[in-house]
């Protein structure tokens, strides 16, 4: 599982207050101020679905399916997205990573209060800590985790910053070395997206 584990005061169910850090060199949790890097946070550039959220579910779902997730909150997309027929139920763990890269990719370039914000974060460790137990897109306070989607994020950060482009070298980024492709998001020597360390 992970090497980021957080000993965290006893916390409250949702006070992010009490366990979160948000300092000079890392954001842990995106809550607050950061709530911009939360899949839950509105955004432009995903084809009508209005958060990451949202997109990502009705990824998960036949084609004639999705039209629900366009509507619905991004809290509704998450509790919903199992009352539908999964699309491809069997290869969903091999592309969800750069299905969430290609999302959180385009909504950050898309939508440029947001863009600015991420910018704004300069070289800081973005850590998606939580409580809910998810330990493969974050960090759980009491789990640990592999922190995915803050791994996403800094590589998201570092394409815009550095305005890297399908083909470029990734070799100085956040996750090491690969390269940026278009179509796949991060590709490194270990394989794709997950593998990332």
């Amino acid at each position: 599982m992970s090497n980021i584990l957080y000993n965290a005061p006893p916390y409250k169910s949702g006070d992010w207050r009490k366990y979160c850090v948000h300092s000079d060199t890392e954001i842990k949790g995106f809550f607050g101020p950061y709530r911009f890097l939360s899949n839950f946070e509105p955004c432009l550039g995903l084809d009508g679905y209005p958060t990451v959220e949202n997109a990502y579910m009705a990824e998960k779902v036949v084609p004639e399916s999705r039209e629900f997730f366009k509507t619905c909150s991004a809290v509704e997309a998450k509790k919903s997205w199992r009352k539908f027929k999964l699309l491809n139920p069997e290869t969903w763990d091999s592309r969800k990573y750069n299905i969430m890269f290609a999302l959180v990719k385009s909504k950050f370039i898309n939508t440029p209060q947001l863009k600015q914000k991420l910018l704004d974060t300069e070289n800081k460790q973005l850590i998606e800590l939580n409580w809910w137990r998810d330990s493969y897109w974050g960090v759980d306070i009491k789990l640990g985790g592999e922190n995915n989607m803050g791994k996403i994020l800094m590589a998201v950060r570092d394409i815009i910053k550095n305005n890297r482009q399908p083909g470029d070298w990734y070799g100085d980024g956040p996750n090491g070395l690969g390269w940026y492709s278009k179509d796949v998001g991060l590709v490194t020597g270990a394989g794709i997206g997950g593998n990332i360390k």
